[in-house]
């Protein structure tokens, strides 16, 4: 069975069939070469292009043909565009904004890597919560399949003084 990766790294591929002492030999190449392995999985090296692998089944004597199996590197989405926002003192009410994908594909975080995206949040926009403090959050695209990497999007808290003149 051949897998599919997001962007490149290390994919595992799996074979069926072997009965008793039977083992599993992958290779890299269609004929010859050294076994690089003789598990029924085999995790691949890091990849960035889709590659493939071949399997067979060694009973110790004879070794079957070998069966090809793919590693597919799929590409990542574009990140999005960011659109940041500010208000005067602590706020709920900041839209910060994306582009570059379509409503339902976004996923917001409030971390710059891990994590988990926030529930729900999977449109253009994002209503921050209550802030007092500058705030940096992250969104990405997720095209069913992938997601790209994580733009910062910033809520910037000003503090304002009322009735200040403004700076000239």
């Amino acid at each position: 069975t051949g897998s599919s990766i997001c962007g490149g790294g290390s994919a595992t591929l799996t074979a069926t069939g072997a009965t008793g002492s039977q083992t599993y030999q992958w290779y890299a190449a269609t004929t010859g070469g050294i076994s690089i392995s003789g598990d029924s999985t085999f995790t691949t090296p890091a990849i960035n292009v889709t590659t493939t692998f071949y399997v067979a089944i060694q009973n110790g004597t004879c070794e079957s043909l070998r069966t090809a199996v793919v590693a597919q590197v799929d590409p990542l989405p574009l990140p999005p565009v960011t659109t940041s926002a500010s208000s005067c003192g602590p706020s709920t009410v900041i839209t910060l904004s994306a582009t570059g994908g379509s409503n339902g594909q976004y996923r917001w975080y409030s971390v710059a890597t891990g994590g988990t995206a926030m529930a729900g949040e999977v449109n253009s926009t994002f209503t921050t919560p209550l802030l007092s403090t500058t705030t940096s959050y992250y969104v990405t695209i997720n095209n069913g399949t992938c997601e790209s990497l994580r733009t910062p999007a910033i809520a910037t808290i000003i503090i304002c003084t009322p009735n200040q003149p403004p700076n000239i």
